[in-house]
């Protein structure tokens, strides 16, 4: 190598590292500022291009922040909350109720995973609908035994997702509306200031409704015994009379349901025609470990997005158009914009689905018999929505 080869090459590696500088210097992704960065060690000496990394995060922020663009036009958005994010325009549903009964499984009542070995021994079991049951009734027991202790679910909601829960409940109830709230603890998350002339509660065991001040009667009641098709078994809830709430609250509570269309039919019978139901949850993982063992399937295995839109079909396969102007909102706090902050945040997401109760057709208008008839198929059992928007036109015609 000559003298002048030699010479070149420290002040070619000047000019390389010098330009590598200035991409990484321009780079507005994470990257831990250079007079922080480690020296290469034994145990880190390969070390992954930073710029690529925050190019990567930036991507997956900007991908991630399409996916949340409300899907609601400004008129939509007039006169509501902060957070709406789901108009009433914007819902598509299938003709016929689109899930199997599995989906609202708790983790015990589900089928247990084959075993290969006792396949191979010959050994493995027919799961036959007899072992199906037992493990439904056992799984019952279990639940019923888990919610007697009155487990409380607000150590888990970060503060300031309270607060904005608190701020959505002040938008839409007034002091003088009679609330009905399902699923009721010791904290509805009401604000202070709403003092209610009428609230009552509803939950498996009255030890956290006690507790609650914003109460003013109780009722005990298991949300998850059921009539098919009809409602909420209990002749306590009946006997609060057809159109007697303004507003019904349905808290944190939907995951643990199954069979949310008799709760979501029992709430629409209560309401005053104008009535809201309103329905909040948070994020899936929020109960994670502690509540797990009641949450079901459908709730531990779709995302937050999907849950906002089983919730609103929860509406439609109960009523159908016995509701109106549904709506979905998220209300979570803010995230941090910092990766690391992003990780290490304990903000619990918030999101809100409600509807308001259709006024019902009292007699026939000669003029407009179908609205008549349609309405009075609202709650009729067995009918799919699909099956009711096509007699209903045929009965008035029939009129």
């Amino acid at each position: 190598m000559t003298s002048a080869m030699s010479s070149a090459f420290p002040i070619f590696n000047l000019l390389l590292m010098t330009a590598l500088l200035s991409v990484i210097s321009t780079c507005t992704g994470f990257m831990p500022h250079l007079s922080t960065m480690r020296q290469p060690t034994s145990l880190n000496t390969v070390v992954t291009p930073t710029f690529i990394i925050g190019g990567a995060i930036r991507k997956m922020r900007e991908e991630e922040a399409k996916k949340k663009m409300p899907m609601a036009s400004p008129e939509d958005m007039e006169g509501e909350s902060v957070g709406l994010r789901v108009g009433p325009q914007a819902w598509k549903w299938p003709p016929v109720y689109p899930y199997d009964d599995e989906l609202f499984l708790r983790p015990d009542a589900e089928a247990p995973l084959p075993n290969p070995m006792a396949i191979v021994k010959g050994e493995e079991g027919e799961d036959t609908e007899e072992k199906e049951k037992e493990r439904v009734t056992k799984s019952i027991e279990n639940a019923n035994k888990f919610w007697a202790d009155e487990p409380s679910t607000s150590p888990f909601l970060s503060e300031n997702s309270v607060s904005n829960l608190r701020a959505h409940f002040n938008f839409y109830i007034s002091p003088s509306d009679h609330v009905l709230e399902f699923g009721c603890g010791s904290d509805s998350y009401f604000p202070p200031s709403l003092n209610l002339s009428r609230h009552v509660g509803v939950a498996f065991s009255d030890k956290l409704m006690k507790q609650n001040p914003s109460v003013t009667e109780f009722i005990t009641a298991d949300l998850n015994e059921v009539e098919i098709e009809r409602g909420i078994k209990s002749e306590e809830i009946k006997a609060l009379g057809q159109s007697s709430f303004d507003k019904i609250v349905m808290t944190n509570t939907i995951d643990f349901l199954t069979h949310p269309r008799e709760v979501f039919r029992t709430a629409w019978y209560l309401l005053k025609p104008g009535g809201t139901m309103i329905v909040p949850f948070s994020s899936k993982d929020a109960y994670k470990g502690a509540f797990e063992q009641v949450q079901t399937k459908m709730w531990r295995t779709m995302n937050d997005d999907q849950h906002m839109w089983v919730c609103g079909s929860f509406f439609q396969f109960s009523a159908g158009d016995g509701w109106t102007g549904l709506k979905g909102f998220d209300i979570s706090p803010p995230k941090p914009t910092n990766f690391v902050q992003e990780k290490l945040d304990k903000t619990t997401s918030m999101y809100v689905v409600q509807a308001s109760k259709s006024s019902l057709a009292d007699t026939v208008d000669p003029s407009n018999p179908r609205e008549y008839f349609s309405s009075a198929l609202w709650l009729a059992p067995v009918l799919e929505s699909r099956d009711k928007m096509l007699i209903s036109p045929r009965l008035s015609r029939a009129w």
